[in-house]
């Protein structure tokens, strides 16, 4: 299957979130006018101090800190003290991208608790939950929808549910999250490795955008990191005001499959229609014969000598049609 991690480095498009023509070749100019908001107020702030970063700069600075905290979190052993490294990488990076890391027991609508970095609201209602993923004292390569939640994620001196810990987080994401009657659209996933962004309509196909942190960040591309930035930042998910900018690029990639879809049914409406014209063409230039098996060469209008302009006003017709 295609993916865009050969666009972007570590970004993969997993189960078409967009298509991948969309992504390759569109996306890029639907972010631009983002991109030069806060190339501009960063140059209008002095680029001096962190706030003063553009959002691609303040991951592109987190790379270094990056590679320090995988070291750190091979070489740990406790499973207390792996917990503790991916706390403090995961407020680095939630900082990073916009968003305050606030790890608190988010209440469901079931009565159960689920433990989450941030919950972010929009017109009253919870929009966005970010949660974490969290590796125990072996193994990395896991994917981190297939983990579960640790009794070490809860805050508070109340036990966690048993039924929810034995559960992975997609199927948390699934029954427990979105199966809500007022759940969140979006959910954001995070490991010591990935970023993993979820939208809910999206969810039921299993498409999903997958951040690979060693590509994203160990690369530092420069394309890239605008690109993880427009699709994860704060602003661009739940901005304070007007629509956000997954909406904008959700409308736009809509938009360019219904337009690629027309051209091709346009083409091969044309296709067609020129391999009729010479179908009939071939059939008007052959003499027919008496006792001729061809059933076509024994239908007169098929037989009938046609001038090319009738024969290119049919085409044209066949084409007219098609739209």
């Amino acid at each position: 299957m295609a993916d865009t991690a050969t666009t972007f480095a570590g970004i993969h498009n997993e189960n078409e979130f967009y298509s991948h023509h969309y992504l390759s070749e569109i996306f890029t100019g639907d972010i631009r006018d983002t991109v030069a908001r806060w190339r501009d107020a960063a140059e209008a702030a002095g680029g001096a101090s962190a706030g003063a970063r553009t959002p691609y700069d303040a991951l592109r600075a987190l790379a270094r800190d990056y590679l320090q905290f995988r070291r750190q979190f091979a070489r740990a052993r406790r499973h207390e003290a792996r917990v503790g490294r991916q706390r403090e990488w995961f407020a680095q990076l939630l900082g990073a991208l916009g968003y305050a890391y606030e790890p608190h027991n988010h209440l469901l609508e079931d009565g159960d608790e689920v433990p989450v970095l941030f919950a972010g609201r929009r017109h009253g209602s919870v929009a966005l939950l970010i949660l974490g993923a969290y590796y125990g004292a072996s193994g990395e390569d896991e994917d981190p929808l297939d983990l579960k939640p640790h009794p070490a994620q809860y805050h508070g001196e109340a036990p966690p549910p048993e039924a929810l810990l034995r559960e992975s987080w997609s199927d948390i994401v699934t029954r427990r999250i979105f199966g809500q009657p007022h759940p969140p659209r979006w959910i954001i996933l995070l490991s010591p490795r990935h970023v993993i962004l979820i939208e809910r309509g999206k969810w039921t196909h299993n498409r999903l955008l997958r951040f690979d942190l060693d590509d994203v960040l160990g690369r530092r591309e420069d394309h890239t990191l605008k690109a993880a930035a427009a699709l994860l930042h704060r602003e661009c998910l739940l901005p304070e005001q007007g629509a956000s900018l997954l909406d904008s690029l959700d409308d736009n990639s809509h938009k360019h499959a219904f337009a690629v879809s027309e051209d091709l049914k346009y083409a091969l409406t044309v296709f067609a229609a020129l391999n009729a014209v010479r179908v009939l063409d071939v059939l008007s230039s052959t003499p027919a014969r008496p006792n001729s098996l061809s059933p076509c060469e024994n239908i007169p209008s098929l037989r009938s000598k046609r001038k090319p302009d009738h024969l290119h006003a049919l085409a044209r017709n066949l084409v007219r049609n098609a739209g």
